[in-house]
């Protein structure tokens, strides 16, 4: 199939936290800075708030809600739900071969010419019978995690190998650092982050800080977490807190704004001091990508937690942090912080995955 007339793209993202969609929206504005697409097609359960905050305005986008993958249900930002992952796994599979059936229809009405996929084996099935070309985008994968839960249950050892399976039905496999499990049948790629659209000194007055002002970003990866207040304003530095709240409101030092906010996330990571919240793989590669200290709190029964503590030791001015650290932070007080803005690095991999999907295509 030929792209003569502009790629029309269907993309499916696992819902977990905001990470994987992040992720696939920095490759999507790759893929668009670099040919033209007529068309996205978005699966999942990202609200449709978050690819109009990061797609160019006039992106011809759709968003159907669809659950395209399982992963782990969350109880909180750090703690999972295995009883109801299992229950949900359950009825995903008994679903699936119809659910590919019907989205398969659909696409090929649609005429779309790539699939991408962030870990969802539900978008490989679809792509693969859809025949047409299929990537996967991956630092892990949900066999992967899956791996040391079978001693708790053996259903995921059936599981494991269904998604396996699914695994090796893409054309192309992209890892994107920091990764996993190494696969020799993978390209492997940069850190994938979003750059920032604005300046910090024009997201700064936004906020209603003064261009020297330090403000801290305190995240949970797109999963709401409660926070006390009153320790919040003792700890007297100022925090911007993205919460489902309708508007930006203030408390003291504390700057409550809504996750949807038409501020982007990349550009409150690159005019923050340092990002303090959940080790996710988007909050990682973004204080990464704007050269941002990081502190971090690891979930402890994921088994991807090792991975990025790794990497986060390595690459970035970082330190990991309990999760009652993030009720009180006296610990901020008397750190000093370079005021210098570092520049966003130029070597995402963002572009280089867009990169291999362009070469991977058929010829206009």
């Amino acid at each position: 199939m030929t792209r003569g007339h502009g790629l029309i793209v269907a993309v499916f993202v696992t819902p977990h936290g905001f990470g994987h969609a992040s992720r696939i929206c920095a490759v999507l504005n790759a893929i668009l800075k670099s040919t033209s697409v007529t068309q996205i097609l978005l699966f999942g359960q990202t609200p449709s708030w978050f690819w109009e905050n990061n797609f160019p305005v006039k992106t011809n986008y759709v968003c159907f809600t669809e659950t395209t993958d399982v992963g782990l249900i969350q109880k909180s930002p750090f703690k999972h739900d295995l009883k109801k992952t299992i229950t949900h796994l359950h009825t995903f599979f008994e679903n699936e071969n119809s659910r590919v059936n019907h989205i398969v229809d659909q696409l090929y009405q649609h005429g779309v010419n790539l699939v991408l996929s962030d870990i969802s084996s539900l978008g490989l099935k679809v792509g693969n019978k859809l025949g047409v070309p299929t990537v996967l985008v991956e630092n892990f994968t949900w066999s992967w995690i899956y791996q040391k839960l079978t001693d708790e249950n053996p259903y995921f050892e059936e599981v494991i190998q269904r998604l396996e399976q699914s695994y090796k039905l893409a054309d192309l496999r992209i890892q994107c650092t920091p990764f996993c499990e190494f696969s020799d049948s993978a390209k492997q790629v940069c850190p994938v982050f979003r750059p920032p659209f604005q300046n910090p000194v024009s997201i700064k007055e936004q906020l209603g800080f003064l261009p020297d002002e330090h403000f801290f970003l305190l995240t949970t990866g797109g999963i709401v977490q409660s926070f006390n207040e009153e320790s919040l304003l003792n700890s007297k530095v100022n925090l911007v807190i993205p919460v489902n709240r309708s508007s930006l409101h203030r408390v003291g030092n504390l700057i409550y704004l809504p996750m949807n906010s038409k501020i982007p996330f990349p550009d409150l990571v690159y005019a923050a001091t340092a990002v303090i919240g959940k080790a996710g793989y988007g909050t990682i590669a973004e204080a990464w990508g704007m050269q941002k200290p990081f502190f971090g709190v690891y979930r402890k029964n994921f088994r991807e937690s090792s991975v990025l503590r790794d990497f986060a030791e390595k690459e970035l001015i970082h330190r990991e942090i309990e999760e009652n650290q993030l009720k009180d932070l006296a610990w901020l007080k008397g750190m000093d912080f370079k005021k210098s803005v570092s520049p966003a690095r130029k070597n995402n991999g963002a572009s280089e995955i867009a990169q291999q999907i362009l070469q991977m295509l058929p010829a206009c």
